[in-house]
Order: structure tokens, then sequence, then C-alpha cells
């Protein structure tokens, strides 16, 4: 099982991002969410099993490395870099008077001392046109969906998105690999390996 981001999901968190649709956003990044520890909790269940052939082992390791992706693709490439690019930008159609960076806008979100400023930057965003204090409410929507996502973790004090749990499954395999295959790391024999078995099921 191959899970294709660019074809479903990453496509429609962009779209989503673009229209600055908070709930959609929430709502896909859940569904990746889902599908890394589907993923993970899939792996440790037949990780139980005694009885797997090296091509089961393969496979399993190949969804690891999808589960990772996804680990990824939610953690750095969207929650570190396309949010952010994305709130800078749409600060950077704020008329002059009223332009902010993105750390200074971050600053007015997250400082509770900067209450005050924070109140009478709205005031002023308010007086300016009405539009944009509705699209600086927008970006902090949205600004602290991303920022509740980059903090995500089931058990508090542990890694991010889980990373211990997907860390303790990958280690298992790997030990299973190396006792039943031989191998101590992934070489790219393994695939070979894969696409021989492909190509005699064919």
């Amino acid at each position: 099982m191959r899970v294709k981001i660019t074809n479903d999901l990453g496509i429609k968190l962009l779209l989503n991002t673009y229209l600055f649709n908070i709930d959609e956003i929430d709502r896909i990044l859940s569904e990746m969410y889902w599908r890394y520890r589907n993923i993970i909790e899939y792996a440790d269940l037949n990780l139980k099993r005694t009885n797997l052939s090296k091509f089961e082992l393969i496979e399993l390791f190949e969804k690891i490395e999808t589960a990772r992706t996804f680990l990824f693709f939610i953690g750095v490439i969207y929650c570190e870099t396309i949010a952010s690019e994305a709130i800078e930008r749409r600060l950077q159609t704020f008329p002059q008077k009223i332009k902010i960076d993105s750390l200074n806008f971050m600053q007015l979100i997250d400082t509770p001392s900067f209450k005050l400023k924070l109140l009478k930057y709205k005031r002023l965003l308010k007086k300016t046109d009405s539009d944009f204090l509705e699209q600086f409410e927008i970006l902090t929507k949205f600004y602290l969906l991303i920022k509740e996502w980059k903090n995500k973790t089931q058990t508090q004090g542990k890694g991010y998105f889980d990373e211990e749990i997907f860390n303790e499954t990958k280690n298992k395999l790997l030990k299973r690999i190396e006792l039943e295959i031989g191998y101590k790391t992934a070489p790219c024999e393994w695939f070979y390996i894969k696409k021989e078995k492909d190509k005699s099921v064919d």
C-alpha cells in the first residue's frame, strides 16, 4: 500500500490553505494523522506474527516509510514551511500603515502582555478597512490551528507527533529484518527482492 499524498490530501490541503478554509485544513491534517497512526498500528499488529515472510517484512518497511512521509509532511513541510509562508504572504497584502511581519503577528497573538497592543491594532484595522480586520481574525485562527498541530502529542512530554511510537515500531521491524533476512539497515536490495516477487506474480 503506497499512499500518494500529492494526488489526494496534499493537493486538497494546499487548496484550502490558499483559501484559508480553517475547518477543512484541520479535517485534512486529521485525516493525514489518522493514516499515519493507522499504518503504525497495522505494522505493530503484524509484527506480533511469527511467520512473516521476507516479502511481508519488506512490505511492512515500505508502509513504515510511508508513515514517516506523513510525519514529515505534516510536521515539517506543512506546519514549519507552507503554513508559515502562507501567513507571511497574506500579511504582505495589508496596506503599508497597518502592515506587520509574521514575527510581530505571532507576538501579538502569543504574548499576554501584548493584549492591549493587540486591541489597539485591531481598532486600527477596523478603522482602515473592516475587511482587513476579518482577514486578521482568519489568520489568527489559522495560526492557532497550526500551533496546535505543531505541538500535538498523544502523551504530554513525549516526542513530536508520537515519534516515539514510530521509532519503537520501526526498530522492532528492523530487528526482525536483521534476524530473519540478515540486513542491519535498509539497502536497495530489499526493493529488488520485492520487484522480483512482483514479476513472478505477474
